[in-house]
Parts: C-alpha cells; structure tokens; sequence
C-alpha cells in the first residue's frame, strides 16, 4: 500500500485530483502509521514532499488547509491536514528534522480550529461558531487533530477548555443504549444503528478519558 502511495503521488507532493489537502493528510497518516518520516530510507522523500505540500498550503491560506473555501465542508480538509501535521510536527521535533514553517503552520491551523469551535461545543460545518449544522462526524476530526497538535506544541490558547466542551457535547449526543448519534442522541438519517459509536468513544480514550462511564456504555452498545 505505501509503494502504491509512493508511485501515485502528484509533482508538487500531494495526492488525489480533489481535494488534494485531504487525500495528502491521509496518506502522510498512513505512512507515519508505519514509522516513515522525512529520513526514512525508501519512503522518507515521499513523506517530506506531502509534508512540504501541506505547509505551502498553510502559508497561502493563513493556516487554514484546504483547496476551496467555498464548500461548506472543508471543515473536514482542514481537520484531516491539521491531524498529519501534528503528528509530523510531533515526530520531527523529536528527530530533530528541519522543516521550515511545519511548527508555525501546525500551531496556526490547531489555534484555528479552537477558535473556530461551535457554541454547541461541537464543530459546524464551515466553521460556523454559532447555528449552523453541528455533528459527531465533523467534530470527531476535529478532536483527533487537537490531539496531535498537543503533542507537538504547548502554544495553543484555550485547549484545555475546548476540548472539555468538545468531550461535553459528545456525552450529549450518547443515546440511553450507549451509542453515539450524529446531531444528538439518535442515529442518522433511516438507519437504526448508532454509527458514530467508535468516534465517540476514540475521541474520550485519545484525551485520556478511556475510563469514563460513557466509554464503557459505548463498548457495550457494539459488543450487544
């Protein structure tokens, strides 16, 4: 799969013909999945180019990663490419490689996201910070990329607060049965099973709440 990745990577670094910041943070994930990094022997070029692909992206954007703002759902795009460059600012700190902007870029795209949190406590898509459409789905991305933003920097104003709302709007949307809705306790759209369980439950173990009553009554819910 990663030479796969490796053989099918755009010029400039990125992946994919649509949204290209996406498709680049899921393949950096998967790559760093695996330990790759900018020095790894058959895979550290690849690695750095996307790396390099989302910073360029950041800096034209003022930390904001995506290819269009016009879609109400690049929420998601920012997310995604916030999450891989916390996890390679993170890695590159520790291994001393010199990736110029990485930290500055990561640090701004993180501080975005905190500012830009919904009043539910959730993430609406655009980023609207109060009304507008609040889910598991676009929040869960959002959590996970603060996650690995706090690995890499302690520069982030209002985190700690953020993510106890974010965690609190989780347990809003956790049904009786221990599953997790899409907009609140029920599942989304027609279908009767509560899809968004994992997330849930993902989001409270990366921050340290593994051990909460919520997590448990999530993992009874998907062994029922």
């Amino acid at each position: 799969a990663l030479k796969w990745l490796k053989a099918n990577q755009n010029s400039d670094g990125s992946w994919g013909s649509n949204r290209k910041v996406a498709m680049t943070g899921f393949a950096l994930l998967a790559y760093f999945g695996h330990c790759e990094t900018p020095i790894s022997d058959e895979f550290g070029d690849s690695c750095l180019k996307g790396i390099v692909y989302l910073v360029n992206v950041g800096l034209q954007n003022d930390g904001r990663l995506a290819n269009g703002f016009t879609s109400n759902s690049w929420c998601y795009e920012h997310a995604i490419g916030t999450y891989a460059l916390g996890e390679a600012a993170t890695f590159c700190k520790d291994l001393n490689i010199e990736v110029p902007s990485l930290m500055d870029v990561t640090e701004k795209a993180g501080q975005f996201i905190i500012e830009n949190q919904n009043s539910t406590g959730g993430w609406a898509y655009s980023y609207e910070r109060s009304g507008g459409h609040s889910d598991v789905s676009v929040t869960g991305w959002q959590i996970q990329a603060l996650k690995a933003c706090s690995h890499a920097s302690s520069k982030f104003n209002g985190m700690n607060g953020c993510i106890d709302d974010a965690l609190k709007y989780l347990d809003k949307c956790q049904n009786e049965n221990g599953g997790y809705g899409y907009t609140g306790p029920k599942p989304a759209g027609e279908v009767e099973y509560f899809t968004l369980t994992g997330v849930g439950m993902l989001c409270n173990q990366m921050w340290g709440k593994g051990h909460r009553s919520e997590v448990k009554k999530g993992a009874k819910y998907l062994v029922a």
